[in-house]
């Protein structure tokens, strides 16, 4: 009887871990929730862009011609609120992309170039950014924020 009660209960939960798919190999993604947000920060003359132009900031990317808005880009909040940084996770869904950063005080637009990958065995996630460029610079992510990296973009 003792053996059926284990058996059981390892029957049980090993079938919660497929449906949830809470349960992952050695090799799982770290981030929590996919794609991951994507931080980042513009400065202009060694100084953070102020509110008054963030809370207007925009992004989008062409498509036919046409300007794609990506909609969920706010300034970022909890740890990162008040330092300047914008946070989206939209544009990991899009793979490699080229975006324009549009500001509405007569600043030049900036592009931003984002290489999302597919899901590669060796990790499992599905969205994997792999470069990042800002008016056709590579930028490197700054980790002294906090736990999520920080693309610092430099005018």
């Amino acid at each position: 009887m003792r053996y059926k009660i284990i058996f059981f209960v390892v029957v049980i939960c090993s079938n919660v871990s497929f449906i949830t798919g809470c349960h992952k190999n050695s090799n799982a993604c770290h981030w929590a929730a996919e794609p991951p947000s994507f931080f980042f920060q513009v400065k202009d003359n060694g100084r953070v862009l102020p509110d008054s132009i963030l809370n207007s900031l925009k992004m989008y990317y062409t498509k036919n011609s046409d300007k794609i808005y990506i909609n969920d880009l706010a300034q970022a909040v909890d740890f990162y609120a008040n330092k300047g940084i914008m946070t989206t996770r939209e544009i990991g869904m899009l793979g490699k992309q080229n975006y324009i950063l549009e500001y509405n005080n007569g600043f030049k637009n900036d592009t931003i170039y984002t290489d999302y990958s597919d899901e590669t065995p060796a990790t499992n996630c599905q969205y994997i950014l792999r470069q990042i460029r800002f008016n056709d610079s590579v930028v490197a992510a700054d980790t002294t924020f906090g736990y999520q990296p920080v693309y610092v973009f430099i005018k």
